[in-house]
């Protein structure tokens, strides 16, 4: 076997030279003696081979150094090997180099250690590839960095993945960024757990969007926050499934711009509730 000083020595053209096997029977210590040119002239349909230990053994400088081709020749099970560390250092390019299968293929601690600079800069592709499971180890600070040119592209499933707790990390900007269908969506929790300073990022749109049972989940101080425009938009049919103590939390104003099929659709009980709203 080859020692690591005497494969400090193999020139580029010997890497290329290289065949599957022998790609293959790199150890760990040699690839960590391998330098980025010397990686980077692997051919693409040889990197495929290198053992999951020789891969895990690299530095982030040394994985920086492999070709967008090479990235993309990795099997599942060698992108799964990467450690954290590796994969919280891949750059912004390295990431989306990556196919939607192998970003669809990053554990679960693997997704946790995603910077909020390599998330911010996901193609979007790879953002979509995301499946549920990995949306649901988001941390807020991570769901956070999502831009206003992410956010609207999210699959309703992996927003419903979101913890509440992931959720919080959202500006009410950002929360304004999100499709009609994307609110619509959200599961009753998510949408009892907005601040009263996210709601007043929903849209009137948003706000028609919402179901029977999203504007049920709606507290005092989510109702007490919106504006008449986006009171005014909730369908008629669902202000009925208000509660009385969202509805006892608004003002006159507030009040006062509820419109007459919005007042009509009201029961009696809600009705009372209104009365005894503070003016």
């Amino acid at each position: 076997a080859l020692t690591t000083s005497q494969v400090q020595g193999l020139t580029a053209g010997d890497m290329t030279a290289l065949g599957t096997a022998q790609v293959g029977a790199l150890s760990s210590a040699q690839a960590q003696a391998l330098n980025t040119d010397q990686l980077a002239a692997i051919e693409t349909g040889d990197i495929r081979f290198l053992s999951t230990a020789a891969l895990r053994a690299l530095s982030s400088t040394q994985l920086d150094g492999f070709t967008s081709d090479q990235l993309r020749a990795l099997s599942s099970s060698q992108i799964n090997s990467l450690t954290t560390a590796q994969v919280s250092t891949l750059n912004t390019d390295d990431l989306n180099s990556l196919t939607s299968d192998q970003f669809n293929k990053l554990s679960t601690a693997q997704v946790q250690v995603l910077t909020a600079n390599q998330l911010s800069n996901l193609a979007t592709d790879n953002l979509n590839a995301m499946g549920s499971s990995q949306f649901a180890t988001l941390s807020s600070s991570q769901f956070g960095a999502l831009t206003s040119d992410q956010l609207p592209h999210l699959e309703t499933a992996d927003l419903r993945a979101v913890t509440t707790a992931a959720l919080a990390g959202l500006t009410s900007d950002q929360i304004l960024t999100l499709t009609s269908d994307e609110v619509g969506s959200m599961t009753t929790g998510q949408i009892a757990a907005l601040s009263a300073t996210q709601v007043k990022g929903l849209t009137a749109g948003d706000m028609t969007a919402l179901t029977s049972a999203q504007v049920a989940a709606l507290s005092s101080a989510q109702t007490s926050a919106l504006n008449t425009d986006q009171l005014a938009a909730i369908d008629a049919a669902d202000m009925k499934s208000m509660t009385t103590a969202a509805l006892r939390a608004l003002s006159s104003t507030q009040i006062d711009g509820l419109t007459s099929d919005q007042l009509r659709a009201l029961t009696s009980t809600q009705l009372n509730a209104l009365t005894t709203a503070p003016q």
